[in-house]
């Protein structure tokens, strides 16, 4: 049986178990030995229900560790991407600053071109 349907058949017997204590009480006729099987009965009862509690947390303990286990996965494949990201970030910087210097470069030489074409005229449209 899974955890949970023996936490509700737990609860069920518990409930069940009290409600029959009260009705022991409701209906006694002044008997002692009645009260003492009434009080047996919520003790009982009592003693369900601590296991219910029991139960009901070991479970829920169970399920936080499983929560942070995931929670901690979560965290590292986050760091990885975030360690990811900026490695991309540098790299476009990187990319961003080599091509404004290929652009200076490739302005460079056509400021050169045009000065020597117009420094020698017959050598450009010549050959």
């Amino acid at each position: 049986m899974k955890r949970k349907q023996i936490e509700l058949i737990v609860l069920i017997v518990g409930v069940v178990t009290i409600g029959f204590g009260l009705v022991m009480i409701l209906t006694r006729d002044g008997d002692p030995s009645n009260m003492f099987l009434t009080n047996i009965i919520f003790a009982i009862g009592f003693l369900i229900y601590i296991a219910y509690s029991t139960l009901n947390t070991s479970s829920l303990q169970g399920d936080i560790r499983q929560l942070q286990a995931q929670i901690e996965g979560l965290k590292d494949s986050l760091n990885k991407r975030e360690k990811e990201l900026a490695q991309s970030k540098s790299e476009i910087d990187r990319l961003g600053v080599e091509k404004q210097e290929q652009a200076q470069k490739i302005a460079d030489l056509e400021a050169q071109l045009a000065q020597g074409e117009d420094e020698n005229p017959d050598a450009a449209g010549g050959a």
